[in-house]
């Protein structure tokens, strides 16, 4: 289980505009995978139409 820091500062990020860097830093691997998946199904529909 994780121990839950406090989010003030945050928080604090968002309000002032939303941070890419700590988005990228904390989702880089869902956002790797949906690229993944994404290029995966590109390579299919090409595939199927030739």
């Amino acid at each position: 289980m994780q121990v839950e820091l406090p989010k003030a500062q945050e928080t604090q990020q968002f309000e002032d505009g939303f941070n890419l860097e700590v988005f990228l830093t904390e989702n880089w691997f869902y956002l790797v995978s949906f690229i993944l998946v994404v290029l995966l199904v590109y390579m299919q529909y090409k595939r199927k139409k030739s």
